[in-house]
């Protein structure tokens, strides 16, 4: 069964980071290796983070800078953010092999959900991001609604700035 939850306890925060830590250095070698085998940076301080659960295994998470300082000002630092923006990013979730346990959409639903939740509670400022054009296909596939702003980076590869939409409520 797949459920999220707020990471609000340093032991949930833990799992985000060694999810992140497996997914950025092992299955995608885009950060280097901790002893800790933690993936976090200074950002981490300032933001929430969400995580989805099969059972009691992490699957995927995601995190919420709250700012003010976001990553994305690093490579945009021109680009004029209104008041209360934040960031979500460090998208972790199931690579494609895994299919056969549980979808990738279905669990980008979940993760979703998570977002949606960690916006309720957080705040309701803009929601900024820089992704993969081939990411917002996969995510707006499980319902994720992003626009494009503006420019696009290099960032491991092409990247753009783009506005999370949160979820219309039914």
């Amino acid at each position: 069964m797949l459920r999220y939850e707020l990471a609000l306890t340093p032991e949930q925060i833990d799992a985000c980071y060694h999810l992140r830590h497996r997914v950025y250095t092992e299955e995608r070698p885009w950060e280097r290796s901790d002893m800790a085998e933690l993936e976090k940076d200074g950002f981490d301080r300032r933001s929430a983070h969400v995580i989805v659960l099969w059972h009691e295994l992490p699957v995927a998470t995601a995190r919420l800078c709250l700012g003010p300082d976001l990553p994305l000002t690093k490579y945009l630092p021109d680009y004029p953010l209104p008041p209360g923006t934040m960031e979500v990013g460090r998208l972790c979730f199931p690579s494609p092999k895994t299919e056969q346990v549980w979808g990738r959409v279905e669990v980008l639903k979940v993760l979703s959900d998570g977002i949606e939740a960690m916006l309720k509670f957080y705040g309701d400022g803009e929601i900024l991001t820089l992704m993969r054009p081939a990411l917002t296909r996969v995510l707006s596939r499980a319902g994720y609604c992003f626009t494009k702003l503006g420019p696009t980076v290099d960032l491991k590869g092409r990247r753009w700035l783009m506005k999370y939409e949160p979820q219309k409520e039914a």
